[in-house]
């Protein structure tokens, strides 16, 4: 996943819990639907839709740390502000509107 930021991909796999989390539970739904696509085990076609739904959002969360990563390095933003903002944004349930913290 994300071959060109593998070295961020590591960086952030120690230095920030959250993305880690978001990262290891990536792969746990990988090994689920992979599982059950080759009959190792048992889901309906509707359990690994949303299986799949939730790893695509999995996704686009560590695709935006990512990014808001890289964005920070360029101009020169000290990694733990842009982490603190950076989880305020993704775990607001409005993101990007005037509810949450930063937009």
């Amino acid at each position: 996943m994300f071959p060109e930021h593998r070295e961020l991909i590591t960086q952030l796999k120690t230095s920030d819990a959250h993305f880690l989390n978001l990262f290891d539970k990536h792969n746990e739904l990988d090994q689920k639907i992979k599982n059950v696509e080759a009959h190792i085990a048992h889901g309906t076609p509707e359990e690994v839709e949303e299986l799949k739904k939730e790893k695509l959002r999995l996704k686009d969360q560590i695709y935006a740390i990512l990014l808001i990563r890289r964005m920070g390095a360029a101009l020169g933003r000290h990694p733990s502000l842009l982490a603190k903002s950076t989880t305020a944004w993704l775990t607001c349930p409005s993101a990007g509107s005037a509810q949450c913290p930063v937009r």
